[in-house]
């Protein structure tokens, strides 16, 4: 099971892609509320039939911000961890890393298990995507944080986001990344991007393709890297989305969503820290996630693609549960092809 606790919907940044758009929320989680949130994980973990792994994701907006409720909940996780020996509690957090210091860095590692940092590539790409609020670059500050992080954790993970307006140098900003010192890289496709196009997945594909030569490079030679973009897709499986039963999502005012697309829409509220879960909301969900994906019936990657399972993002995406968006399927087909090539270069 995953608990998603958003800590601030805030953010110190303006990213070229942030699906907020211009208009920012700035409700932030209360001390009162994260102590609610700890009562109803301690709860569900009390309430498991057998051993099972948890993993909290601290979230945002930039959880940073909000570093004093962020450092209680730490606490108080490492505390439950130690009385919960037949739980595995995992704790994850991804930061712009812009607010990281030595002295927060000492006290996040001790706890956080997953540890990740946004960053976009090489100087150009990140400060095009990713500028302070104020219109200021940012990739001298990230750039320096993540190496002195990287000194103290090596397993921290890198987080990129590919749009359109960057795809031409896909392969090259992963390999800065990786001479950054990350040696795990986590990539995703900006879906919201209007810009893609045909023109496009010729590139994503050629860009996939010089990663999976490059990620067997690394393998050849002993440097240690693992890109999602080439490995990813072999630990899918065929399943049903179960969001708000294996996922769950607690925004800033105790709201629970099924999904981080639909935190702050109303109409996906499924519950709340005072009245637990809305089986009727629940039951809705599941009503949607059971229907097949028609349109999909026919193509080869069905079992294993989001736009066949994910359908809240269909909706997000395309405004119908039951119609993958065309950059979803693009990227699905791309990583597809770029996996297949890679264990192609193997067999040769």
């Amino acid at each position: 099971m995953e608990i998603t606790i958003w800590l601030t919907y805030m953010c110190n940044l303006a990213c070229t892609y942030c699906y907020e758009g211009n208009i920012k929320r700035t409700q932030s989680m209360s001390m009162e509320t994260a102590d609610r949130v700890m009562e109803f994980i301690t709860y569900k973990i009390n309430s498991l039939e057998k051993k099972e792994k948890i993993n909290i994701v601290l979230y945002g907006g930039e959880p940073l911000l909000n570093f004093h409720v962020l450092h209680y909940l730490l606490t108080k996780l490492e505390t439950l961890k130690k009385q919960s020996p037949f739980v595995e509690i995992a704790i994850s957090l991804t930061t712009n890393a812009t607010l990281l210091t030595k002295i927060n860095m000492e006290i996040l590692f001790q706890t956080v298990d997953n540890f990740a940092i946004s960053i976009d590539g090489d100087r150009e790409t990140h400060n095009k995507n990713r500028p302070f609020r104020n219109g200021e670059n940012t990739f001298d500050i990230v750039e320096n944080n993540a190496k002195i992080a990287l000194k103290m954790r090596p397993d921290i993970m890198a987080r990129m986001t590919i749009s359109a307006q960057n795809v031409n140098n896909f392969s090259n900003n992963v390999k800065y990344i990786h001479s950054v010192g990350f040696k795990y890289i986590a990539t995703a496709l900006n879906q919201y991007d209007p810009n893609w196009t045909k023109a496009n997945k010729k590139t994503l594909i050629y860009e996939m393709q010089k990663l999976a030569e490059y990620q067997l490079d690394c393998e050849k030679t002993d440097k240690q890297l693992i890109i999602s973009t080439v490995k990813e897709i072999e630990s899918r499986r065929r399943s049903v989305c179960l969001g708000g039963e294996r996922t769950l999502h607690i925004s800033p005012e105790g709201f629970f969503y099924p999904c981080s697309h639909l935190v702050g829409n109303s109409l996906y509220i499924i519950g709340d820290l005072l009245r637990g879960i809305d089986e009727s909301k629940l039951e809705w969900i599941r009503k949607i996630n059971s229907k097949t994906v028609t349109e999909c019936r026919k193509c080869k990657w069905s079992e294993v693609c989001y736009g066949t399972r994910c359908k809240l993002i269909n909706y997000v995406l395309t405004g119908d549960y039951y119609k993958p968006s065309p950059v979803t399927c693009m990227n699905e087909i791309c990583l597809l092809k770029c996996n297949e090539y890679y264990h192609k270069l193997l067999m040769n």
